[in-house]
């Protein structure tokens, strides 16, 4: 309120748990005469605990889906792995294949 008197504007801060317990944000107003003088102030203060679980689910989200990404991304270079393995197996059966009937 001190600011919000002092600079006679609005003021907006965004505090800690360490006050009330919880986080908020604290919006402060002058109030005015008619000669423009400041008669007092009124503060508004909104619980941001919310905001801020919010806002960690939502971090906690991205790193997860970015664990996925990879995991996929991993499957995926395994999976083209094996098919080059299949690939050269059955180059390699048809190989032998040939070879043992050559021998008959």
């Amino acid at each position: 309120m001190h600011l919000a008197i002092c600079n006679k504007k609005r003021v907006s801060i965004k505090k800690d748990a360490s006050l009330f317990g919880f986080p908020y944000i604290g919006i402060a107003y002058p109030i005015f005469s008619n000669t423009r003088s400041v008669l007092g102030g009124l503060i508004i203060c909104e619980n941001i605990q919310h905001h801020e679980d919010l806002a960690l689910t939502s971090k906690n989200l991205t790193q997860i889906t970015g664990q996925i990404v990879d995991t996929v991304k991993s499957l995926e270079n395994v999976n083209t792995t094996l098919i080059t393995s299949g690939k050269k197996l059955s180059i390699q059966s048809t190989s032998a294949l040939e070879k043992v009937k050559s021998i008959d």
